[in-house]
């Protein structure tokens, strides 16, 4: 219920006083952010928050003061305070908002996601965005704890903590909200049938694979599963998409959700988050699943004076309602709300663009504790706006274009989280010409801590010919066979060789000549995996993982302490420790080193290979199931995959596993498809407590292997000087020629900065200090610029640096 006005008073009064000395976290961004510093109205809108939807109610959630159901509370409202209050350091309001959803909406897997004003349920069910977002801020909040920038205060009165709670609704959300690796709306209804993008959160997924490691292909084929939606939408070449949809892009039969607006057809309040969700995606993980949508929108909407709801044929919508105070409404909104949502999108587009979107949105801020107007002629002013959803989507909006939004998950793997980030050891290449059954093209360099990266090589002649590589690290160690992420070999000729890492505003760029790449076909076997590469993805497959017995929704505990790639002596080997724990099964307990093969949702088609081979060995004398996991097995839900039983030893063994030979575990009777291949795994099922190491040095395959690879063509030499014109990729090297023993460079502008040029071995052949120099020509036989490969580099004054590398061959 209501408290006395005299006490909001009073409160109202304190959070003035106290809010000057409020601080964001203490973490500095490395995202792309506006010019425009949103720090104080961030924290500002959040005191409003507080004071009006808080702070006034003895049930401390998120109210919503002009809901249909005046002054009631939703989840939805419980994960957008928390991860609010988390973002302005406010682990005080952060607890009373979760603590109050565990005491009135939790009801053992997940949270009712709707509660009147006094806290009693009106509504049963998960909301799974909700269940998503309180999972994803108890992750990040149980980080803050463990780094002591927030307090031991992470408990309920009840003894919960951040990290069981969150690691409780990861499985509620696996159990009860996934079918198919389709996202279900709530709790065992939807999914297949019908979806809701707006709950769609990919960026909150990858975190989630990596803090629920053993589920990681889950969360990875969510992900895949939810872009392959979004490039259904019958809006998408406008960039637009429906409040919900079936997952092949057809709209749905009957209208959805408690406030069905536009039959489910619109880009409504729903929908409108996809810009946000995908935007976090891009900028947190430079997910190129997420640019063309977001892309196509920027294409569509033009200017940020169109920032509104659409219809999927590019019309508005139409109509009014009213809001919970009975004040009426137009549907249509260019306020706060949709501006910061588009604003979003924006950012794909660059930070000139996203410029005039924060300008836009800056024009519904009025510098008081809330977004939006006071009056406003055009009815977007606080008697008009429901001072809930629409601040919320404004704060999202605010602090992803501003920085602030930033991926905590990698923040924290940084040791230091203040210290500027700047390069320790610069990206260099160990060759510029490439024949990788020799040796692959390593690709190396050090950052002062931990950042997101990545390392794209393109082909010169054919851009859609790429690969991409990233990670989270401080250390880029790449080692390149000239494959494709499928295990193709890729197009000989020129590729530009693209190092971006976030926090950095320029990349670093070489140019490399992909002369042959890796065969993977050695006497008539083909290479799946020997882990030369010294990682976990296979040059055939997805990754490396590991399947438990608490997948699936089984309730056992059993762990994997290692899954890693080792050296012994000359040759690399993967290592896999695991510690059996039955938990709840009722039965022995089981877990597998699985290879995993559903990239991106898709099959592993393995049609002609009749034998797999494998050289594997364990610290003991171990008997293994080896299993062939198809996709209809999955589907059938009985466990009944194609399997044999091997006997590990201590010393490496070579197994043939023929496929005409595997059959159904339980005494299935269902025939082996090679086309629906998922996963192979070596399984190991003993005692709790059963404890031991697989070692694997290779995995291949045997038959007629046409269909599934083809061997790259022959090396092919980089043997003319060919003048090289750079002018489109390059900032500063235009063209590099060679004429009477002379290498002239002409340059794009002029360029004050060291020059220098190295052999193959690294060695320096010429240096030279430039000011405002536009070209430079060099006497290569004074300085024994000899017949070779080289790479011209330059160093500008304000730290940017470009290679680019070319042959002399006579």
């Amino acid at each position: 219920m209501f408290k006395k006005l005299m006490y909001v008073s009073i409160i109202s009064i304190a959070l003035c006083c106290t809010s000057a000395f409020a601080e964001l976290l203490p973490i500095t961004s490395s995202l792309p952010r506006v010019s425009k510093s949103y720090d104080s109205i961030i924290l500002k809108t959040w005191q409003g928050i507080k004071k009006r939807n808080i702070d006034p109610y003895s049930v401390k959630l998120i109210h919503r003061p002009k809901s249909e159901f005046p002054h009631d509370a939703v989840s939805e409202g419980a994960g957008y305070g928390m991860l609010w209050a988390l973002y302005c350091n406010d682990q005080e309001y952060f607890n009373k908002i979760w603590f109050a959803a565990e005491q009135y909406m939790w009801a053992g897997e997940f949270y009712n996601w709707r509660v009147d004003v006094n806290g009693k349920v009106e509504g049963t069910g998960a909301a799974t965005d909700a269940e998503e977002d309180i999972a994803i801020a108890l992750i990040f909040a149980d980080l803050l704890v463990k780094k002591n920038i927030w307090t031991l205060t992470n408990k309920t009165p009840s003894g919960t903590t951040y990290e069981v709670r969150a690691r409780s609704i990861l499985e509620s959300i696996k159990r009860n909200m996934l079918e198919e690796s389709h996202l279900r709306p709530g709790a065992g209804w939807g999914g297949a049938a019908f979806v809701n993008p707006g709950y769609f959160a990919p960026a909150w997924y990858k975190v989630f694979a990596e803090y629920d490691s053993g589920s990681k292909s889950t969360w990875e084929n969510l992900i895949s599963q939810c872009y392959q939606t979004i490039n259904l939408s019958p809006g998408f070449s406008n960039g637009l998409i429906p409040d919900w949809l079936k997952p092949d892009g057809q709209y749905n039969e009957s209208p959805l959700g408690y406030n069905p607006t536009g039959d489910g057809r619109w880009l409504y309040k729903d929908a409108i988050r996809v810009y946000w969700r995908l935007a976090t995606d891009y900028l947190w993980y430079n997910e190129p699943r997420a640019k063309p949508f977001l892309q196509n929108a920027m294409k569509f909407i033009v200017n940020p004076s169109r920032a509104n709801f659409y219809q999927m044929d590019g019309s508005l919508v139409n109509g009014t309602y009213k809001l919970g105070n009975d004040v009426e409404r137009p549907r249509t909104e260019h306020s706060h709300l949709t501006i910061s949502m588009w604003a979003c999108a924006s950012m794909v587009s660059g930070l000139d663009e996203a410029e005039k979107y924060s300008d836009e949105l800056l024009k519904y801020y009025d510098g008081t504790d809330y977004w939006g107007k006071a009056t406003d002629s055009g009815n977007e002013d606080t008697l008009h706006n429901e001072m809930y959803f629409d601040q919320f989507l404004a704060f999202f909006g605010a602090s992803l274009i501003s920085g602030i939004f930033t991926n905590i998950w990698d923040d924290m793997k940084n040791p230091v989280t203040t210290v500027p980030l700047d390069w320790k050891t610069k990206p260099s290449l160990s060759t510029v010409t490439v024949n990788a059954d020799n040796e692959p093209l390593n690709i190396t360099g050090e950052l002062n801590k931990s950042v997101r990266w990545s390392v794209v090589l393109k082909n010169r002649d054919n851009p859609d010919e790429s690969v991409t590589f990233s990670d989270n690290s401080s250390k880029i160690d790449i080692a390149w066979y000239g494959l494709s992420g499928s295990g193709k070999a890729m197009p000989q000729g020129f590729y530009d060789v693209t190092v971006t890492v976030t926090g950095l505003t320029t990349p670093t760029t070489f140019e490399i000549w992909l002369g042959k790449s890796i065969s993977l076909l050695v006497n008539d076997r083909l290479i799946v995996d020997d882990f030369r590469d010294d990682d976990l993805q296979p040059f055939f497959g997805n990754i490396w993982t590991s399947y438990l017995d608490s997948h699936d929704g089984k309730t056992g505990a059993s762990s994997v302490k290692k899954l890693a790639v080792e050296s012994n002596g000359n040759q690399k080997q993967l290592v896999w420790n695991y510690l059996l724990n039955a938990g709840n099964l009722g039965y022995d307990p089981y877990a597998a080193v699985e290879l995993n093969f559903a990239k991106n949702s898709s099959l592993f088609n393995m049609t002609g290979v009749d034998t797999i081979i494998l050289t594997a060995s364990a610290n003991r004398d171990l008997g293994v199931s080896f299993q062939v996991v198809t996709d209809d097995i999955v589907k059938s839900g009985t466990f009944s995959y194609y399997d044999d039983s091997l006997y590990l030893t201590t010393s490496p063994k070579e197994f043939r596993i023929p496929v005409t030979e595997l059959r159904q575990r339980f005494g299935g009777d269902m025939k082996f498809d090679p086309s629906q291949v998922i996963a192979i795994r070596i399984q190991v099922q003993q005692k709790t407590g059963s404890e031991g190491t697989i070692t694997l040095n290779s995995i291949q395959f045997a038959g007629d292997l046409e269909s599934l690879y083809t061997a790259p063509p022959e090396y092919i030499a980089k043997s003319i000087f060919t003048k090289r014109d750079t002018r489109g990729i390059n900032r500063y090297f235009g063209t590099i020629g060679q004429s009477s023993g002379h290498i002239k460079i002409t340059l794009n502008k002029q360029f004050t900065g060291n020059i220098q040029i190295v052999n193959n071995l690294g060695r320096q052949m010429y240096r030279k200090h430039c000011t405002n120099a536009n070209a430079l020509v060099i006497d290569a036989t004074a300085d024994r610029i000899t017949k070779g490969y080289y790479i011209v580099s330059i160093a500008s004054q304000d730290g940017y640096t470009e290679s680019v590398p070319f042959c002399i061959v006579k």
